[in-house]
């Protein structure tokens, strides 16, 4: 199974579509949104047992719940849903096979350690030389002479780990991406190899 179907959101996802009140519960808000005395009216369900079913939808963000003149009122979010299928789509793009890179022996040495099978990583390294080996790996999903907004770094980036605002910062303090002065351009710097790169 591919590792990413483990994260939090995902699971959180399965769980709460594997049963058929939800789902009906879903099809419902999809339709509009409701409050919970119209879904008691429109499913047939108990209401007690649709609270418990919302709060179980709204934890896997599958719902959003709103005030309407002191009520609440819920609706679908299929926006979580194109969310995880975005970032399952994008991570299935990052390269699987540290051997068919252009790496030295040592950088894929590390990678293999910092690296899920998939690609992203498993966390960031701490110590100099490793950070700069997980940087060498990802300034290759950049190409040269493009210039990129700080979105599509950030897209980038996020197939490789969540915490895009580090990484970006990493490669900007280490030199490997150029920055604009008012912060609305990058580029890939290749002007230096890693030995030299000091942040």
């Amino acid at each position: 199974m591919d590792p990413d179907f483990t994260s939090p959101d995902v699971a959180n996802l399965f769980q709460a579509v594997l049963d058929s009140d939800r789902l009906s519960l879903i099809a419902h808000l999809s339709q509009q949104e409701l409050t919970l005395s119209e879904l008691v009216e429109q499913s047939n369900i108990a209401s007690k047992d649709i609270q418990r079913h919302l709060s179980i939808l709204e934890d896997a963000n599958l719902i959003t719940r709103r005030e309407r003149i002191g009520r609440n009122v819920y609706q679908f979010n299929p926006q979580h849903i194109e969310q995880i299928k975005r970032l399952q789509f994008s991570r299935q793009k990052i390269y699987p096979h540290l051997d068919s890179m252009n790496l030295g022996d040592e950088t894929k040495k590390v990678l293999a350690d910092y690296t899920k099978p998939d690609g992203s990583l498993k966390m960031m390294p701490s110590k100099f030389k490793k950070i700069i080996a997980v940087l060498d790996y990802l300034i290759l999903a950049f190409e040269t002479e493009v210039n990129y907004s700080e979105r599509e770094v950030n897209h980038i980036l996020e197939k490789y780990f969540a915490d895009t605002t580090t990484l970006r910062r990493y490669l900007i303090d280490f030199q490997y991406l150029g920055r604009s002065r008012n912060g609305e351009r990058y580029w890939r710097i290749i002007s230096q190899v890693s030995d030299e790169r000091m942040p």
